[in-house]
């Protein structure tokens, strides 16, 4: 019995996931996304203030590691949404998608680059077509792309996987 509530559960999650990008494209047509990203972390933020001050202690030291908080707030949190809200204005949810679905290539290429050390070859194909999907996928050397904005957008989408790669 648990364990179908918990496949409810994941179908849940799932569909609330998948309808979060097309519900921020129509958001990102009135609204700006710095404000958009700016008032949902400072909803988050008081909510987290508030729970602090009346839930149970926390083991995290703020006073030592207030540098690392605020570098995960700003990078991992704040940028990458905000740069994901800009692609939107540019690009259609299910291409935002995808590309946030890459974000694990970003991470593993710019691992790869700080280590000076090549992935095994059975993880490095698999990572190499999923760039080239994305590179079809977005087609970026067309003049379509510039015309309508494109470019913007995958670059911002790109930031924003860089963004939470660095944080990770």
């Amino acid at each position: 019995c648990r364990r179908k509530s918990t496949m409810y559960e994941i179908w849940l999650v799932t569909f609330c996931w998948a309808l979060s990008f097309p519900l921020a494209r129509m958001l990102v047509a009135e609204v700006d996304p710095l404000w958009i990203t700016t008032f949902r972390f400072l909803i988050g933020g008081t909510a987290l203030l508030v729970m602090s001050m009346f839930g149970r202690p926390s083991k995290l030291n703020l006073k030592k590691s207030w540098k690392l908080v605020l570098f995960l707030a700003v990078f991992e949190f704040f940028l990458t949404y905000f740069l994901y809200l800009t692609s939107l204005m540019y690009l259609p949810a299910s291409k935002v998608a995808a590309m946030t679905l890459s974000t694990p290539v970003v991470i593993l290429v710019l691992d790869s680059a700080l280590k000076g050390k090549f992935p095994a070859l059975k993880i490095a194909v698999p990572f190499a077509l999923a760039i080239v999907g994305t590179i079809i996928l977005y087609d970026p050397a067309s003049h379509a792309a510039y015309a309508n904005g494109q470019f913007i957008g995958f670059a911002a989408i790109l930031l924003s996987n860089l963004s939470f790669a660095i944080a990770s």
